[in-house]
């Protein structure tokens, strides 16, 4: 949902996959600050969703893709924006932890995490600008990580 919503917000494209994943998922890793200490070519991750980004965002790069999902993974380190398909705060997704750790260090703000199907302000995601999480955090929940960083 986020990562839709960041990604059609930039003038990115989604649509209605022709497969949805639920589940263990292996998606392969490109260059990227936010996997920048974890040095696997892939990882095994959770995925949960029905739509994907079909088209990049305007100013985003493709930082993880899987077999069924082109796009697993954006970002925009310009203005520390970020967009993940799987979710990293299950104990399913393979260094998990360290994407969070990693997403706090860089000031990312909210990459959207879906815990526990809950909106849970307390969520260890979010750096200083948190901003919502998961569906329950709605569209105004992504308001303020939206707008362009100066």
């Amino acid at each position: 949902y986020g990562m839709q919503l960041i990604a059609q917000h930039f003038q990115g494209k989604v649509k209605t996959s022709k497969k949805s994943e639920f589940g263990n998922t292996s998606i392969t890793l490109y260059r990227g600050k936010i996997f920048q200490k974890i040095f696997n070519k892939d990882l095994n991750v959770w995925m949960s969703h029905g739509d994907k980004v079909t088209q990049l965002p305007k100013g985003f790069k493709k930082i993880a893709s899987s077999k069924n999902c082109s796009i697993a993974a954006f970002a925009n380190e310009k203005h520390k924006k970020y967009g993940l398909q799987f979710h990293p705060e299950v104990t399913h997704t393979e260094k998990g932890s360290k994407i969070l750790w990693t997403a706090d260090r860089l000031d990312a703000g909210v990459i959207w995490a879906n815990t526990f199907n809950k909106f849970d302000p307390a969520s260890p995601f979010g750096g200083y600008k948190e901003s919502g999480f998961g569906r329950e955090g709605g569209r105004h929940g992504l308001l303020s990580y939206l707008k362009a960083s100066s």
